[in-house]
């Protein structure tokens, strides 16, 4: 057998604890030699968690057979929710499912990364799922469109345009469709604005920013601006420090 993954072994576990462990008709599989030679991962994760889940098994395969085993194409998070009955965007729902995941989850790590972890974790298409069903993510899809489409300058990519805007909506969805729509294009922003002097922030910047600094620098500018501050400068050059709450 392959080296088994620690990773791999906790995720599964994780969706088995949660009672997400769905039978699918994968087998753990087992040659003529009692040998296993496909589910080291599953049934490791059962080891792990102390969870009883069902299985189908399969034994007296012939031992070459392990060359043929996991050869196939995985399932991305789009691929699942397509299947799922998710319609348009799949791909671009499951990207931004994956980031609230792991921003709820504590991740820092949310714009500029499409390998968003979860405690280190990667993030199952089950909780992609889920999460797709509990909310409804397509209006942030959509507004990220147009946002990405009528920016003056390249400011963030589709997803993260999606995230930040799903973010401020928990605050205040009229607001923070008319913070991103001056953002995208300045129109009508004074020069006095912290939308201003964070679009400044994000596309002139000396250092390019990591995807928490510009995080971080949104954030301060969104509290700035909402709450009628002016913001001059945006300093966000400690690492170590919090992202922080929007208000």
């Amino acid at each position: 057998n392959r080296k088994i993954s620690k990773k791999m072994v906790n995720t599964y576990a994780r969706d088995m604890i949660a009672g997400k462990w769905e039978m699918t008709g994968e087998a753990i599989k087992i040659d003529t030699n009692d040998r296993l030679i496909d589910g080291q991962h599953r049934l490791s994760a059962v080891v792990a968690c102390k969870k009883t889940v069902k299985m189908l098994v399969i034994t007296g395969l012939q031992p070459e057979v392990i060359h043929a085993i996991d050869t196939g194409k995985s399932r991305s998070g789009g691929d699942a929710l397509t299947i799922a009955g998710a319609g348009e965007n799949a791909n671009n729902l499951a990207a931004l499912a994956r980031k609230i995941i792991g921003y709820q989850g504590g991740s820092e790590s949310i714009l500029q990364t499409k390998k968003i972890r979860l405690n280190g974790e990667a993030i199952t298409n089950r909780e992609i799922i889920d999460l797709c069903e509990q909310q409804d993510l397509q209006p942030y899809i959509r507004f990220a469109f147009r946002m990405q489409n009528n920016q003056i300058a390249r400011i963030f990519a589709h997803g993260e345009w999606a995230f930040i805007y799903w973010l401020l909506c928990r605050i205040d969805r009229a607001d923070a469709e008319v913070f991103l729509s001056k953002l995208c294009t300045l129109d009508n922003v004074p020069a006095s604005s912290p939308i201003r002097t964070l679009f400044e922030k994000l596309t002139k910047s000396q250092v390019k920013l990591t995807g928490k600094q510009a995080l971080m620098a949104t954030i301060t500018a969104w509290n700035a601006w909402r709450t009628g501050q002016q913001l001059r400068i945006i300093r966000v050059t400690n690492m170590d420090d919090a992202i922080p709450q929007a208000v």
